[in-house]
């Protein structure tokens, strides 16, 4: 794999961290009440659930404290943007570095 493409891996990190923190938003919304039969918010509060996952999951400690808690959901924005930019990679750039290696590796005739 190659080096990492740190302008995608950048915009989808802030991306995800907008969502995450108006998703979390929408959670509090709907735990009081305040949403009424609007599918798009529920969907939205829903989401945080996928973005609490890995470090809320496995280490509940770091729901305790609201720095935390915060720092464990930029963790999760950062991994799944990493796994985005893999992904994006692997779809995109992965024949191109196949036909180089091939080109690299075949006997040169004299």
């Amino acid at each position: 794999m190659r080096r990492i493409n740190f302008g995608l891996f950048s915009i989808v990190s802030v991306i995800l961290i907008f969502a995450t923190f108006y998703s979390f938003s929408e959670v509090c919304d709907v735990d009081e009440l305040k949403l009424a039969g609007n599918n798009y918010l529920h969907f939205l509060s829903e989401f945080f659930n996928v973005m609490r996952f890995p470090t809320h999951v496995l280490l509940p400690a770091l729901t305790k404290l609201p720095f935390y808690f915060a720092f464990g959901l930029a963790i999760n924005c950062f991994l799944y943007s990493f796994v985005f930019e893999r992904i994006v990679y692997l779809i995109f750039h992965k024949r191109n570095d196949d036909e180089e290696n091939a080109q690299q590796d075949t006997p040169v005739e004299l």
